[in-house]
């Protein structure tokens, strides 16, 4: 039961931060593309130190407040799943790039997959799983210390973009 609750839950989550915010999404999974090993690893120190530190909290909360430090701790697991996101969509892109011009189908193939080494007993429920939470981690972690894309520039007023020139081609919420 809880194995069909997590394959229904994480990629459900990847799909509502897509659709919630497409450009997030679409620079998590740019920082995913810089490779696994740099997100687990910009990763590792905070989920350890969330660790730690919910561990040591745990001990000396009653009541109300190990009610707050649990509610932290989910903040922090789904701010990293919101993060692995990335990393299924870019899964979904490289696996099958038909559906590439379509972040939501790449998300949800990429996603599936994910899951579904997830799933796997023993290797996957305590080694990929973690690993898959370190890393949505680590990008999430990437992006909030790391330099910003500058945006494109607004076009100048009085342009034929600006006043929607229909000869001009205008960009849809997808991209």
């Amino acid at each position: 039961l809880v194995a069909v609750a997590i394959a229904l839950a994480l990629p459900s989550v990847w799909l509502v931060a897509e659709a919630m915010n497409p450009e997030g999404a679409g620079r998590r999974r740019d920082r995913a593309a810089a490779g696994f090993l740099r997100n687990l690893l910009a990763g590792l120190l905070p989920a350890v130190a969330a660790f730690v530190l919910a561990a040591g909290l745990l001990r000396v909360a009653r009541g109300a407040a190990g009610v707050f430090v649990l509610a932290g701790v989910g903040m922090v697991l789904i701010w990293a799943l919101v993060g692995a996101g990335g990393l299924a969509r870019l899964v979904g892109e490289r696996l099958w790039p038909e559906v590439a011009e379509t972040p939501r189908r790449s998300t949800a193939r990429g996603g599936a997959l994910l899951v579904g080494c997830c799933l796997l007993p023993i290797f996957g429920w305590f080694g990929l799983l973690p690993l898959l939470l370190v890393t949505g981690l680590g990008i999430e972690v990437r992006g909030w210390f790391g330099r910003r894309q500058p945006r494109d520039p607004a076009p100048a007023a009085g342009s034929k973009a600006a006043i929607g020139d229909a000869s001009v081609p205008q960009q849809g919420p997808d991209g």
